[in-house]
């Protein structure tokens, strides 16, 4: 992206904008060929000097659109595709489809990490148990002085 203004106007409008405590319409009107440039360039300008620090008190004649300006062009969006379409599954009226049915598989198959995970949670679980079972044990001898 090719900046609004050269680094040199800039700078000088941030001082002028720091000197006075803000800038007007009319500050940037007389450091910047605003005529010239587009709706975007001037609002590049004022968001950079407002990002420098420099308040502006800006009149908003200065945004609007200018009778010779180009106009601006729509922004693609995404296109929106409709859902396909599915087809439709015979009623059931006992007529036999052509595919062969294919065999369940085995449940195993279908989660295969189903039992490893079922034998460490018994092994969290009987392991936190016997932490506890040990920790009573021990405040319960402290406690009766063994």
């Amino acid at each position: 992206m090719q900046p609004a203004i050269d680094r040199n106007t800039l700078e000088s409008l941030i001082a002028l904008g720091r000197e006075k405590g803000g800038l007007t319409n009319q500050d940037l009107q007389a450091a910047l060929p605003t005529e010239a440039m587009s709706v975007e360039d001037i609002a590049l300008v004022v968001l950079q000097l407002e990002e420098a620090g420099v308040s502006i008190d800006l009149d908003e004649s200065l945004l609007m659109r200018r009778p010779g300006a180009a106009p601006i062009k729509p922004v693609p969006s995404a296109e929106i595709l409709p859902f396909p379409k599915r087809p439709v599954a015979p009623a059931k009226s006992g007529l036999k489809t052509d595919l062969p049915s294919a065999p369940s598989p085995a449940p195993d198959a279908l989660f295969p990490m189903r039992v490893p995970m079922r034998r460490a949670h018994w092994a969290v679980a009987g392991s936190i148990l016997v932490i506890v079972l040990l920790a009573v044990l021990f405040l319960s001898l402290r406690r009766w002085g063994a």
